[in-house]
């Protein structure tokens, strides 16, 4: 299909805030007012713009809007609340199954469960090995973004895996050095550690969608 009109895209980005007045409503969502709405509508018509009428667009919306809340409650409490992990999963699942019979890509659908299922263990071996860089929340949400990245093929799902790693590292590294460089040695490890996985999980994910066209 050709790419989407400014109106299409304008409606899919007003239904995204109304998602987001939506998901603050019910989840208490720790972010100032109005962020988490415009960030959603941003999503949304960002996702309406790359993917066009396409049966997976709802699938990806659906990633899209729970991610903010997300990545707002690991960012405010270092959390990924599992009221919202949890029920995303069989929504994804629902909807690239639907996906996956509307434009008859049985394939892309398989390649997802087994992308949800690579990235469980990747992430889970470190977090049973207790090495501390991986939280419970991580693993569940990874799951969730192998479903995503999976149906859009594998360079995505390591271009994706590959990005939340630099993203995250860039955010350690830059201000241990900088500690390192002006304090004292116990600030460098606080410091260094107090920043949470989950953002650069999703962020990593939805970066590698959205060039998907460039892998």
């Amino acid at each position: 299909m050709g790419r989407p009109g400014v109106w299409e895209i304008a409606i899919w980005g007003i239904v995204g805030l109304a998602t987001g007045a939506l998901l603050r409503r019910l989840t208490a969502t720790p972010a100032p007012p109005a962020v988490l709405e415009v960030a959603t509508a941003a999503l949304f018509a960002s996702l309406a713009w790359r993917m066009g009428p396409e049966a997976h667009l709802l699938a990806y919306s659906a990633l899209g809007a729970v991610s903010v809340p997300l990545a707002a409650n690991d960012l405010a409490e270092r959390r990924l609340p599992n009221r919202l992990i949890f029920p995303t999963y069989p929504t994804l699942l629902i909807l690239f199954g639907v996906a996956a019979v509307v434009e008859h890509q049985p394939a892309a659908f398989v390649r997802s469960l087994v992308a949800m299922l690579a990235l469980l263990v990747f992430y889970g071996a470190p977090y049973l090995a207790r090495t501390g860089l991986i939280s419970g929340g991580d693993v569940k949400l990874s799951g969730l973004l192998g479903l995503a990245m999976g149906w859009a093929g594998w360079r995505v799902v390591l271009t994706g895996t590959f990005l939340c790693w630099v993203l995250a590292l860039a955010c350690w590294v830059v201000p241990a050095v900088l500690l390192a460089t002006f304090r004292s040695a116990d600030r460098v490890t606080s410091g260094s550690s107090s920043v949470p996985l989950g953002p650069f999980l999703i962020g990593g994910a939805l970066i590698a969608v959205f060039l998907n066209s460039w892998l």
